[in-house]
């Protein structure tokens, strides 16, 4: 994986002492990250969001509406916020990403208050 201004080029292969060749690849997961080959530094959330989802579903799916939204929130917070916001302080975020960082967590708010969009279009 490359990434700088010439990421897109093609490069021979990387040989290893053995006679392996090394694959060149999209991205790269190191320590739970995922690294994406591109002009500039950028990483991948898809993975990241997908774990979020699935310990929210997790959760809540256990305790769902039995439980007060105090209680539901602050298990969100401490088991399923990790998930979506680890290392995150690492590196960069553009725009593009922190939109997509807040839309998840707009999406799990709304299914803890029961809250569609559709109830906005009949207020109008």
């Amino acid at each position: 994986m490359r990434i700088g201004p010439r990421y897109n080029m093609s490069c021979y292969d990387i040989v290893s002492s053995n006679g392996c060749a090394l694959q060149w690849v999209e991205s790269v997961r190191y320590l739970g990250v995922y690294f994406v080959k591109a002009r500039q530094f950028k990483c991948r959330f898809d993975r990241a969001t997908a774990s979020f989802y699935h310990a929210f579903n997790a959760v809540f799916g256990k305790i769902g509406r039995s439980s007060s939204e105090e209680v539901v929130l602050q298990l969100i917070n401490s088991k399923c916020m990790p998930c979506l916001l680890y290392a995150l302080e690492a590196y960069p975020t553009n725009k593009t990403q922190e939109r997509s960082l807040e839309f998840t967590i707009n999406r799990v708010l709304m299914k803890i208050f029961s809250y569609c969009v559709s109830r906005c279009d009949k207020r109008v």
